[in-house]
């Protein structure tokens, strides 16, 4: 009764130590927060890709350029924005703390192309000439002269303000279209 009182301490206790030398698979993560600014003025980077290198886990920084990740020690993070050059970081594995704040700076990328002009014809007198010949179509104001007759048009150049127009008159009363709201009694 003894050696099984034994047996059964000896197990408990092998179990028990065992499941504290497990390693904890939370121990390698870190909360990555910061934020992504340009390095020429230090203003924020909106919308920057913010991915670990390797995999298809990552965020987005906001309109200010703040951005916040869960890794890995020794993850390698990779910021890319249009505009910016890319840029990578590498976690450190010496790192205690489960937290950590960085500033990333991203430089402008600049790309000068040589200047070039285009034209849709093969040269300029061809141009010149297809635009000369072009037969534009009317505008609102040639229509609306179109569609009145001399008579409107002369009255409404000389001002004739009592006087109105045949097709906005009836008789010798103008017509006014309004609408008045009525009150219900709800």
């Amino acid at each position: 009764m003894r050696f099984l009182k034994f047996i059964c301490a000896l197990f408990i206790l092998t179990n028990g130590f065992k499941g504290i030398a497990q390693d904890d698979p939370s121990k390698d993560l870190l909360q990555l927060s910061g934020v992504v600014v340009s390095g020429d003025s230090l203003t924020p980077v909106p919308f920057t890709s913010v991915m670990i290198k390797g995999s298809n886990r990552g965020t987005m920084c906001d309109y200010f350029g703040f951005f916040s990740l869960v890794v890995r020690k020794n993850d390698t993070i990779e910021f890319k924005s249009v505009g910016y050059t890319e840029a990578t970081v590498r976690i450190e594995d010496t790192l205690s703390d489960t937290r950590y704040s960085m500033i990333q700076m991203l430089q402008r990328d600049t790309l000068l192309l040589p200047t070039m002009e285009v034209y849709p014809w093969p040269s300029r007198e061809q141009f010149r000439q297809s635009f000369l010949t072009l037969n534009t179509t009317q505008d609102d104001y040639d229509r609306a002269f179109a569609n009145l007759t001399n008579e409107d048009v002369r009255m409404a150049i000389q001002g004739g303000a009592n006087k109105c127009p045949s097709q906005f008159c009836f008789g010798n009363t103008t017509r006014i279209h309004a609408f008045i709201p009525t009150r219900s009694n709800a």
